[in-house]
């Protein structure tokens, strides 16, 4: 697979405003510095939209402050550990500061963070904190995270909140890679098998809360 940053044309800006409900971006994005000023032109062009970020454009947060503090207000970062990290300014060194880290990081982006990892955090800026249940370690693979951002933003685009978007998007990802396992296993699950378990992952919720 070609790297993004090989490519000799990056995203520096965008052409036009495109109408959108919601917004998802980084992930393939690569992390060249001219593209630094694509993700800045899209946080003031979509400013008072839903935006997820995701992959690529977490680094490019994490190497500009000042885009750290004047992130879209419906804003929701997806990181996994070693993106927090980059956000956070160091690694976690315990489970325990999970929780806590994850909390300071919301609050200070104005950012809901959904820490991605064996029961994920997702923490909101007023620090409510909400602890998923669901998943599985075949999900540590490629193109899974790639799955969440998607289907969070889905949720984001119907209308959802990002709080609630962050979390629902969480739970239904890791009980589709759950009952993904009914048909696969732990090391040969793929992001493709998540997909294909999400419909029956909405309909186990419908008949739960029916």
């Amino acid at each position: 697979m070609t790297d993004a940053d090989a490519h000799p044309d990056h995203n520096t800006r965008l052409e036009r405003d495109i109408p959108a409900d919601a917004v998802l971006i980084g992930c393939g994005l690569g992390t060249h510095p001219d593209t630094a000023g694509f993700i800045a032109d899209l946080s003031t062009r979509y400013h008072d939209h839903a935006i997820l970020w995701d992959a690529d454009a977490l680094n490019l947060i994490a190497r500009d402050s000042v885009l750290q503090q004047h992130l879209p207000p419906r804003s929701i970062l997806t990181p996994h550990p070693g993106e927090f990290a980059r956000l956070y300014g160091k690694a976690l060194a315990h489970d325990c500061e999970r929780i806590p880290a994850a909390q300071a990081l919301a609050a200070r982006m104005g950012a809901v963070i959904v820490l991605k990892g064996k029961y994920s955090i997702i923490s909101a800026p007023d620090g409510t904190t909400v602890i998923n249940p669901t998943g599985n370690a075949g999900m540590a693979k490629g193109g899974s995270g790639d799955v969440l951002a998607g289907l969070t933003a889905a949720l984001l685009a119907q209308g959802y909140a990002p709080f609630p978007a962050a979390c629902l998007g969480a739970y239904l990802h890791g009980l589709a890679a759950d009952l993904a396992l009914e048909t696969s296993a732990i090391n040969s699950l793929t992001a493709s098998d998540i997909i294909a378990a999400i419909p029956a992952a909405w309909r186990s919720i419908a008949v739960a809360s029916a």
